[in-house]
């Protein structure tokens, strides 16, 4: 019920959102080519002695770099409109219920509370949307990105790291 009427106040900004979205899944992509740039310039440019090539591949590095922070800008910009913009609505609508119950209500509740009652649910609103929306999504798509960066470039240490990866969450999910 809660999640529900999230979904429907967050909706008008759903464009937002979803330039949130791309732009953390391009944040998160980028993040797995510098390694990858890394990893020629030492196994092919360095080797080489190719100076200009070095020049290129620290140019690239640099705009991967660039494009990587841009795109993060962008989806904590449009996430974080989008959570201002829904924080308001839900604030308008939060007062006009409140303005619209029966006398006996307010006799019956300490406006202090109720007050305060309010301020705590917006901010645990604004928490979700701002921070927990994002660092999972981040976070999510890192892992995932990782972790077929490893199966792509060496499977057979991908297969220890999955082989390890049970007891790291054993010993995640009891502490």
């Amino acid at each position: 019920m809660h999640m529900r009427l999230f979904f429907d106040m967050i909706r008008p900004y759903g464009h937002l959102v979803a330039i949130s979205v791309f732009s953390m899944l391009c944040f998160t992509l980028l993040g797995v080519v510098p390694p990858l740039i890394i990893q020629r310039t030492i196994d092919e440019i360095i080797p080489s002695a190719d100076t200009h090539g070095l020049a290129m591949e620290l140019a690239l590095l640099a705009g991967v770099a660039i494009l990587r922070q841009l795109s993060f800008l962008s989806g904590l910009r449009s996430i974080h409109y989008a959570s201002q913009r829904t924080l308001l609505d839900f604030r308008r609508r939060t007062f006009q219920h409140v303005q619209h119950l029966p006398m006996e209500f307010h006799d019956n509740y300490q406006s202090g509370k109720l007050t305060a009652s309010l301020i705590n649910d917006v901010q645990k609103m604004q928490t979700m949307i701002n921070q927990s929306v994002n660092n999972l999504m981040v976070n999510g798509l890192t892992i995932i990105a990782s972790l077929t960066l490893m199966v792509v470039l060496e499977w057979r240490l991908a297969l220890i790291v999955f082989a390890l990866l049970p007891i790291y969450l054993i010993v995640f999910l009891k502490s």
